[in-house]
């Protein structure tokens, strides 16, 4: 496996107002210290902890130098070979969308990929705001259809994003290039799709966050402060409360269970 960052177009949301460098940009986000290190190197850290050797930097514009620049600084204290911005013809690329902190098992994304044969496979997470958000729709481990989130309508919908770091099997990812990203989501997924190539879906409670503005920003520094990636590494066991729905949480609504939204009648302190 070998690891891309993309890192070549303007990132939603606001501008990160003071960056090292200008310009609200994934290149900027990566440079960005968080803790006293650059985002881009504890991403390249986790990799490396990962076991991932390769890694390719897609980025262009005045601050790709000095993200060059740190990437290489970086893969020469790891150990790691640093690439251009190319994908891959003969290993699976990790694809990492600009501005992500994560501590994820990469081993069991991989397993996840080769047990389903898959041409992509999108980790996934719920989001605060699943209203404004692209949706997938999953099924038995596979993703069937995209839920854009410009769709015409709010509809009820499974509470489940992309996360922003997917598996491609080789030849599956386009090549970026200077006036070219892929947009996996919106591209690249729906067509896989069309094509009725699989795609499978890695829903984890492990820790990911984009830093698409300063609030994301803030929490992830307070985040690191308190341990918080560490302790949702899946390798830690953490304590669960199961509650039990019907008439326990909301009131009965009968054999047939809850069937739409308006079934669900909140028991009076449930909340």
């Amino acid at each position: 496996m070998r690891a891309l960052v993309l890192a070549d177009r303007p990132a939603p949301g606001a501008p990160i107002s003071d960056a090292p460098t200008s310009g609200a940009t994934p290149t900027a986000a990566l440079l960005r210290p968080l803790g006293g290190v650059p985002l881009l190197a504890r991403q390249m850290r986790i990799l490396a902890r990962e076991g991932v050797r390769r890694i390719g930097i897609a980025a262009t514009g005045p601050e790709a130098g000095p993200l060059r620049d740190l990437a290489a600084a970086e893969a020469a204290r790891l150990g790691l070979v640093l690439e251009d911005g190319r994908s891959s013809p003969d290993a699976p690329t990790l694809v990492i969308d600009g501005p992500v902190l994560f501590d994820i098992d990469l081993a069991r994304l991989a397993e996840v990929h080769a047990s389903r044969t898959a041409a992509l496979t999108v980790v996934a997470q719920p989001t605060l705001q699943p209203r404004d958000s692209d949706l997938l729709a999953e099924r038995d481990g596979r993703i069937v259809a995209v839920v854009p989130k410009h769709r015409p309508s709010p509809q009820d919908q499974r509470n489940l994003s992309p996360a922003g770091i997917w598996l491609a099997a080789p030849g599956v990812l386009p090549n970026p290039g200077p006036d070219f990203r892929p947009d996996v989501v919106r591209d690249l997924l729906p067509a896989l799709l069309a094509a009725g190539r699989p795609v499978a879906c890695r829903p984890t409670t492990e820790y990911l966050a984009r830093l698409d503005d300063e609030a994301a920003v803030a929490a992830a520094e307070a985040d690191l402060a308190a341990g918080r990636p560490e302790a949702l590494r899946l390798g830690h066991r953490r304590p669960a409360l199961l509650l039990d729905v019907d008439g326990v949480l909301n009131h009965d609504p009968g054999p047939q269970g809850a069937l739409a939204p308006d079934d669900i009648v909140m028991v009076a302190g449930a909340g």
